[in-house]
């Protein structure tokens, strides 16, 4: 609650330049303390470097590619190629919190330069966790828990680096990687915050009400940024209560909403006719599908996207020979 708090504080106060300098910086702290945890977790080991390396080859934990093609498991090469290249369009092309990043460059350059420099940044990141996570299992193997149970699920995984946090690091660095964590949990938190108001106060309040007045609209998106933040507060209290680990889960969240938006947003990309109804009718779909998708079989979370993204576009284009769109409203959400 306090970190919900603190980070609602900055947001409110600075808008979208406070979001991205503390990013910045709390970027930083984080990939440090992420390090440096990982050199005293390895340093620990009775062999060092070696018997991590060793001892998670052995196991099979240092596989990178798995060219198995079973639509039931997450973790595999073509379900990041394909399920992910749809995931990652829609996250990074059509979602607010990174196109309001897009919008505070300089210039269209400057923006696509941080678009695909941010692509190795978050393959770098992604390797060292995933390192860090093996780096665990080897560490637990030597130094099991004594008295803790549960070790062996979804819960576990995700106390697993907490622990060793809390039991094993020394004084100094334990509050350094402490911030770490704190720093990643608020950078993500306090994007969530300014594009959800930007989003109500830009698409739906303004729209409505036919308010121009800058500094109203400011304060409305102020309110906007409190509001969000006791709901997000919340979820993050009732993820607390979910079986899975957190990663799947907030990536298979992430699957199941920014396939609708993708869909929408390729409609008014590749297509002109498509009218408000008709993609209504798609997003509706989309939702039925996604939905299915997850409740009713076992699909991998890495494939929500391309279900919903594709069942959004097709329903959507076919709705619109139905319904066509009537002359006095635009076309397909933005024809420009």
């Amino acid at each position: 609650m306090a970190v919900a708090t603190i980070t609602v504080v900055y947001t409110f106060l600075g808008g979208m330049k406070a979001v991205i300098w503390t990013d910045v910086i709390q970027f930083s702290v984080y990939i440090l303390g992420a390090v440096v945890a990982l050199f005293i977790l390895a340093g620990k080991l009775p062999g060092g470097w070696s018997e991590l390396i060793e001892t998670a080859r052995g196991a099979g934990k240092l596989r990178v590619l798995d060219f198995s093609f079973d639509l039931k498991q997450p973790f595999t090469f073509w379900a990041g190629l394909i399920g992910g290249m749809f995931l990652n369009t829609s996250t990074h092309g059509a979602d607010q919190m990174m196109v309001q990043r897009y919008l505070s460059a300089r210039s269209q350059r400057q923006a696509a330069g941080a678009l695909v420099a941010s692509g190795f940044i978050i393959l770098a990141q992604f390797a060292l966790f995933l390192f860090i996570g093996v780096s665990l299992w080897v560490f637990y193997r030597e130094f099991a828990p004594s008295g803790e149970t549960g070790t062996a699920g979804a819960r576990w995984s995700d106390e697993a680096f907490s622990y060793f946090i809390v039991h094993y690091l020394p004084t100094g660095i334990l509050g350094l990687v402490i911030a770490s964590v704190f720093s990643a949990a608020m950078g993500t938190l306090a994007g969530s915050l300014n594009s959800s108001a930007s989003s109500i106060v830009n698409d739906l309040y303004r729209p409505v009400s036919g308010r121009d007045d800058e500094r109203h609209l400011v304060r409305v998106s102020r309110a906007m940024t409190v509001v969000w933040g006791v709901v997000l507060a919340a979820v993050a209290f009732g993820a607390r209560l979910l079986e899975a680990n957190v990663v799947e889960n907030a990536l298979a969240i992430a699957g199941l909403v920014s396939g609708i938006l993708l869909g929408l947003f390729l409609l008014g990309i590749l297509t002109h006719r498509v009218g408000q109804t008709a993609a209504m009718a798609g997003v509706l779909a989309g939702i039925a599908a996604v939905l299915y998708a997850k409740f009713g079989t076992r699909l991998a979370f890495p494939w929500y996207a391309l279900v919903g993204s594709s069942t959004v576009f097709a329903v959507g284009l076919a709705a619109s020979y139905l319904i066509p769109a009537r002359s006095d409203v635009p076309a397909a959400m933005g024809r420009g």
